[in-house]
C-alpha cells in the first residue's frame, strides 16, 4: 500500500487533513520525504471527486494535473509523473468514472449561467451609464456571487505603499500623502466624484508605475501601516481559493469564476486622459456594493505593471502613514505594439 503526506500538497486544506488523519509515520511514496505522517490516498476521495467532476473532456485543453495546478496549485511535488501517479492512487476503485478524465485533456466546464451574469453585468453597463442613474431596471446580479466573492483578510501591521509625484525633492510630508479631500475627489474606477478612497499598492514598484510616474520625476511614496485586521474581496485571477475549504461549493465558484474575472478586468483597466467618467459608475457601483456588505476594500490586479497588486480601502483611518521617502525616476522603459 503507497502513502502520501502533507509535503505533497501545497494546499493548506489538504495539508491540514493528511496530518489530522495520519495514524502512520513513515515514509512517503510520492515526495519521498522520511519519517513523516502519512496516509492512504483513497482517503483523499471524498475531496477529489467533487473536484474532478467539474471537468470536462477537451482536445483544446490541458491534462488533467497541468489543469488542476494552473487552476487550484494544489501540489507541492514538482514531478509531473509523480503528481499523476498520486491523482491515480487516489482514484483507485473508481477507475470505471475517472480513468478517462485522468488521462485525458480537459477544461472546466463553464456553465450557462456565467453567460447569463456576464449579459446581465453588459446590460447594466449600458443603463447605468446611458438611460437610468439611481433607480436601475436591470441592475447588476451581485447577489447571486455574493458568497462566492474571494476574501482576502490582511493581518495588522501589513505595510502598504502609496505615490504622489511631487514638485521638488523635498517631497511631501505624511499628513499630505493620504487620500485626497472630499472637495478634490475625482471620479475613479472604484470612487465616485466626492466620495474618496484610499488607494494604495501592495510594492514600491507597482506603485511607481500607477502614479504614471516618467523620466526625472520625483516621486513621493509614503508607507502606510494597516492598524486592525481589515478583510478585502480580492478580485485577482491569479488569487488561489482552496476548493478543499468546508463549506465552499466547486459548482458556484466555477458558475461565478470568470463573471469575477470580468469584474477585475472592468476595475483594473489603466485610466486614460481621453476617458469618460461615465465609465467608472459601473465599477463604482460594483464597489459600492463591496462596501455595502461590510468588506474594508477591494484588492485588484495592476495592468500597469505585471504581477503587481492594487487595494482601495474605503476607510483611510484604518491605516496610518508611518513615513515618506522621494524617489527620482532614473530610468523608463517603453514597450508599443501597432494598432492601426
Amino acid at each position: 500500500m503507497m502513502n502520501c503526506c502533507t509535503d505533497c500538497f501545497s494546499d493548506n486544506e489538504l495539508k491540514g487533513f493528511v496530518y489530522s488523519n495520519s495514524n502512520t509515520n513513515g515514509a512517503c511514496d510520492f515526495c519521498e520525504k522520511d519519517n513523516t505522517e502519512t496516509i492512504n490516498p483513497q482517503e483523499l476521495q471524498d475531496q477529489f471527486v467533487p473536484l474532478l467532476d467539474i471537468y470536462s473532456i477537451d482536445e483544446e485543453g490541458t491534462d488533467i494535473v497541468s489543469a488542476l495546478q494552473k487552476d487550484w496549485n494544489i501540489f507541492k511535488i514538482e514531478d509531473h509523473a509523480k503528481i499523476k501517479e498520486l491523482l491515480i492512487a487516489i482514484f483507485t476503485g473508481l477507475e470505471e468514472d475517472y480513468t478517462e478524465i485522468l488521462n485525458s485533456n480537459v477544461s472546466i466546464s463553464i456553465p450557462s449561467e456565467t453567460v447569463d451574469l456576464i449579459d446581465n453585468w453588459n446590460s447594466f453597463k449600458e443603463e447605468i451609464k446611458k438611460e437610468n442613474r439611481f433607480f436601475i431596471k436591470n441592475p447588476a446580479d451581485l447577489e447571486s456571487i455574493e458568497e462566492t466573492f474571494p476574501v482576502r483578510e490582511y493581518s495588522k501591521g501589513k505595510i502598504f505603499y502609496r505615490s504622489r509625484i511631487s514638485n521638488d525633492e523635498n517631497g511631501y510630508p505624511t499628513e499630505k500623502m493620504g487620500k485626497p479631500p472630499h472637495k478634490l475627489s475625482k471620479s475613479g474606477r472604484a470612487n465616485p466624484q466626492g466620495i474618496s478612497y484610499l488607494y494604495v499598492a501592495q510594492s514600491v514598484d507597482t506603485t511607481l508605475f500607477e502614479a504614471r510616474a516618467t523620466f526625472l520625476d520625483y516621486v513621493s511614496i509614503g508607507e502606510f501601516k494597516l492598524l486592525e485586521n481589515t478583510k478585502v474581496i480580492t478580485l485577482r485571477t491569479s488569487f488561489q481559493v482552496s476548493p478543499f475549504l468546508e463549506g465552499f461549493s466547486i459548482e458556484k465558484y466555477v458558475k461565478n469564476k470568470g463573471f469575477i474575472d470580468l469584474l477585475e478586468n472592468e476595475l483594473s483597466k489603466p485610466l486614460r486622459r481621453q476617458d469618460n467618467e461615465l465609465d467608472y459608475l459601473p465599477t463604482q457601483y460594483l464597489c459600492e456594493y463591496i462596501k455595502h456588505l461590510g468588506y474594508g476594500g477591494v484588492e485588484y490586479g495592476s495592468s500597469l505593471h505585471e504581477g503587481g497588486i492594487n487595494i482601495v480601502f474605503f476607510d483611510d483611518t484604518k491605516l496610518d502613514c508611518v513615513g515618506v521617502k522621494v524617489y527620482e525616476v532614473s530610468k523608463i522603459d517603453i514597450e508599443s505594439r501597432e494598432v492601426v
